[in-house]
C-alpha cells in the first residue's frame, strides 16, 4: 500500500496506480472541497477535505463515483477488488465475503455525502440472477467495478466481472436507479465491456465486442433501448478510455501501446459527423506494464478547451494538459 499526500498536509492510506484515491472536486463546493478514499480503523472510508481551512470530515464508506449534484456517492467493496484485480482495489482490509462467489449482502451501495448514511442497492447475487454468466464461470467469484452516475444522476452504470485463467476479463454491464429499482443488463457477458461514459441522462458509450465480434468498438446506445451502434468503427477498433465534453459535441479517447515504439494514440471525435482526428502519440517505456502501466485516461476540463492525460512518455509518471482550439464550421 501507499500513502497519498496532498498540499494540505493530509495523507491517505488507500491508493492504487490505475485510479489513485478516486479524488474528486466535491460538486457542492467545487472551489475548495475535495473527496478521496482512505483507510482508517481497519476499514476503508472516504474523506471530505476543505483545501483552504484544512477541515476534514470522514465518511463511512469509500467512493467509486460521485453524483453530479454532489449529494450522493456510489461505493463498492475495494478489498474484494484488490483480491480479484490488483491495481484497482486497495489493500490492508480483508474482504468479509472472500469465500462467497456472489454474496447477497455485498455489491453496489449508495451513500448520502452529507449524513454518511448508506445502503446496498444491488447485491452481487441479484446481478448474478439478472444476467447469468457463462457456464464456465458459475463457480467463480464475481466482483463489481467501474461505476458512473448518468449526467442527470437518475441512473448508475456498473460492471460485474469474472476472471479467466488466461485472456480478457468476462464482463457484463448494468444500469440501475439510485434507489436500486429497474436493474438492467445493458451489455451481456457475450459482448463484454471495458471503458465507458454517459453523454447525458439516457445515452452512453461503452467499449465492447459489439454483438460478440472480435474487435473492441466504441458502442453508442440508449439505456434500456436496442439502438446499439459503433462509433467510427473503421478507425476506433481498439479499447480506449472515452470521455465526452460537457456539451456532448466531442468525445476524446485513446489507445493502448501499439507497435515496436509502444505508442499510445490520443483521438478526438466530433459526435455530429463521427470524424476522428489523432491529436498526438505518446511513447510508453517498456517497464510500464501490467499493474504499473500508465494509461492516458483522457478527460475534458469544464469548458472543453483542454484535455488532461496521464503519461510516462518522459520516463516518469506525469499529468499533462493538452490545449485545444475548437472551431465551429
Amino acid at each position: 500500500w501507499a500513502r497519498f499526500y496532498c498540499s494540505g498536509g493530509c495523507a491517505a492510506n488507500a491508493w492504487n496506480f490505475q485510479q489513485g484515491t478516486l479524488l474528486h472536486w466535491l460538486p457542492t463546493d467545487p472551489e475548495r472541497k475535495i473527496i478521496y478514499n482512505d483507510r482508517a480503523d481497519g476499514a476503508f472510508c472516504s474523506i471530505v477535505l476543505d483545501v483552504e481551512s484544512g477541515e476534514i470530515r470522514r465518511l463511512p464508506r469509500p467512493i467509486a463515483a460521485v453524483s453530479h449534484s454532489g449529494k450522493w456517492a456510489a461505493s463498492i467493496n475495494y478489498a474484494r477488488l484488490a483480491d480479484m484485480r490488483p491495481g484497482y482495489g486497495y489493500v490492508g482490509v480483508a474482504d468479509p465475503f472472500a469465500d462467497v462467489l456472489h454474496p447477497d449482502e455485498d455489491g453496489l451501495y449508495v451513500m448520502d455525502l452529507e449524513s454518511g448514511e448508506y445502503r446496498l442497492i444491488v447485491s452481487m447475487d441479484r446481478a448474478f440472477r439478472a444476467a447469468r454468466p457463462p457456464e464456465a464461470f458459475l463457480e467463480k467469484k464475481m466482483w463489481f467495478n467501474h461505476v458512473l452516475f448518468s449526467r442527470d444522476d437518475n441512473r448508475i452504470f456498473f460492471m460485474a466481472r469474472y476472471k479467466q485463467d488466461t485472456g480478457p476479463l468476462v464482463t457484463a454491464a448494468f444500469t440501475v436507479n439510485p434507489d436500486g429499482t429497474d436493474l438492467r443488463c445493458v451489455l451481456p457477458y457475450s459482448w463484454g465491456a471495458s471503458h465507458y461514459d454517459w453523454i447525458d441522462g439516457r445515452r452512453m458509450v461503452v467499449v465492447s465486442r459489439y454483438r460478440g465480434e472480435p474487435k473492441w468498438l466504441h458502442v453508442f446506445f440508449t439505456d434500456g433501448g436496442d439502438d446499439y451502434a459503433p462509433l467510427a468503427p473503421e478507425i476506433l477498433q481498439r479499447d480506449g478510455h472515452c470521455h465526452f465534453s460537457r456539451d456532448g459535441k466531442w468525445m476524446v479517447t485513446d489507445s493502448y501501446p501499439q507497435g515496436p515504439g509502444r505508442m499510445r494514440s490520443l483521438y478526438v471525435m466530433e459526435m455530429a459527423t463521427q470524424q476522428v482526428a489523432e491529436l498526438a502519440r505518446f511513447h510508453e517505456p517498456s517497464e510500464y506494464k501490467g499493474e504499473w502501466r500508465c494509461d492516458l485516461h483522457p478527460r475534458w476540463n469544464r469548458d472543453g478547451t483542454q484535455i488532461c492525460i496521464d503519461s510516462a512518455c518522459d520516463g516518469t509518471r506525469q499529468v499533462y494538459a493538452v490545449r485545444l482550439e475548437m472551431t465551429d464550421k
